[in-house]
């Protein structure tokens, strides 16, 4: 008996009256009665196989494939398919089991379609104990080839060093740090810990964090320019992210170049979570508000100041009613109170704990 597709691995099926079916890697289909105990192929001598049919709560030795990954206008793909046997057991099939879809928009999401429930209900055995979800098997596949591609095919990636992008935890995540660098066009892998939010904004032709810092400051003033950059390379030692909606905000609405650096200086932690795209305009119609009512060195006192939980909620909960109710003005100057006068004239900062 022989079949038209050979398996890339041996398969073993059962059927009523205790009859089974052995698919060969060999490309032998033998059909057998009774017990398959100590069954070998009659052509090669192979007693290697899986068995097709075991419950899930069984482990498959392996699971082999045939893929292809390529690309076409709209994104990037991978299909899986294994030649394995059909519903009856008789035959042999090619058989797609994912396809995996990463669109080449600026929006890092997976189209993945599963075209067999084994994909979800089987295990493989990996070796000294460890056993993976053939889902998690295939996907982790996939992002590998749609990887390779990325770095083989894309000119605009090849500064990318594959010793830095295999130290990211998983296969996703390494997909998805040169799925952002294809879209945006960026060269330096400190870009991708940037609040994405930030590049929804009208961006220059930036590629490397000098130039978008640069856009940020809003300055040609080395002082102020180098009181950002130093105050940046902090919050990435330290948080290993960076917020720039922030300073991008103080840049354009305070002028006084000592109390612009102090802003500057604020808690990596704080400046995280202070302003988001989503409330950016509320946020700075309230410090363009707050501008006419105080002077800059007491806006810089006032944000030092939002420290405290409370009063970092407080100013959160302001910006949130300013973005639902923009007409609340009049509202927020009669319950916002003026900061008690301290008995130095001038603000206290926290001590710079780095150089």
């Amino acid at each position: 008996m022989q079949s038209p597709l050979t398996p890339l691995q041996s398969w073993l099926t059962h059927h009523q009256n205790n009859t089974h079916t052995f698919f060969c890697v060999c490309g032998a289909v033998v059909d057998i009665e009774g017990s398959v105990d100590g069954f070998l192929c009659p052509v090669c001598g192979s007693d290697d196989y899986s068995d097709y049919d075991e419950k899930p709560q069984k482990i498959w030795k392996e699971f082999l494939t045939l893929d292809a990954v390529g690309e076409d206008a709209d994104g990037f793909f991978v299909d899986f398919y294994a030649v394995v046997p059909n519903k009856e057991g008789r035959e042999l099939q090619k058989r797609r089991y994912l396809q995996m879809i990463l669109p080449k928009e600026n929006r890092f999401a997976f189209d993945k379609t599963y075209l067999d429930n084994k994909s979800y209900s089987y295990a493989i055995y990996q070796g000294e104990g460890r056993v993976l979800q053939l889902a998690k098997l295939l996907e982790d596949k996939a992002c590998k080839l749609l990887i390779e591609h990325l770095l083989r095919q894309k000119p605009s990636l090849e500064w990318v060093r594959r010793s830095e992008l295999y130290k990211s935890s998983s296969f996703q995540k390494q997909l998805e740090i040169l799925h952002f660098f294809f879209v945006t066009g960026f060269r330096e892998l400190e870009l991708f810990f940037w609040n994405r939010e930030f590049f929804e904004f009208s961006l220059p032709n930036a590629t490397t964090q000098k130039e978008l810092l640069e856009f940020v400051a809003n300055s040609t003033k080395k002082g102020v320019k180098k009181a950002l950059f130093t105050n940046y390379l902090h919050t990435m030692e330290s948080i290993k992210s960076y917020n720039p909606l922030v300073d991008y905000l103080f840049s354009r609405l305070i002028t006084n170049d000592d109390h612009l650096k102090k802003l500057y200086a604020l808690h990596p932690l704080l400046k995280k979570e202070l302003i988001r795209a989503y409330n950016y305009e509320a946020a700075k119609e309230f410090v363009e508000f707050l501008l006419t009512h105080y002077s800059q060195k007491q806006i810089v006192a006032y944000f030092y100041e939002l420290t405290s939980t409370s009063r970092l909620n407080l100013f959160l909960d302001t910006v949130s009613l300013l973005s639902a109710n923009p007409q609340i003005y009049e509202k927020a100057q009669e319950a916002f109170e003026r900061p008690k006068p301290k008995a130095s004239s001038t603000p206290r900062y926290p001590r710079r704990i780095w150089k």
